[in-house]
């Protein structure tokens, strides 16, 4: 539904993607002290690949019953 109320409203692109947030939490997670980038250019140059990568990729329409709904990229 909000998909198509996206594309209604003049969104030229909108569909459900995965949380990068979640993606890059877990990648955090499994590094190193040494391995954690110390600043936010770092930290940018770090997850800036991932990001678009996650952004990128196919999320079903609909979650199963019991999850949160994917997030949805728009580009107006």
């Amino acid at each position: 539904t909000w998909v198509l109320w996206l594309k209604e409203v003049g969104f030229r692109e909108a569909r459900p993607t995965h949380d990068g947030g979640r993606f890059a939490g877990r990648i955090f997670d499994g590094l190193s002290p040494s391995e954690i980038p110390r600043d936010i250019e770092a930290v940018d140059a770090y997850l800036r690949p991932l990001v678009e990568i996650v952004r990128t990729m196919e999320a079903p329409q609909t979650a199963p019953p019991g999850q949160w709904e994917h997030w949805i990229s728009a580009v107006k």
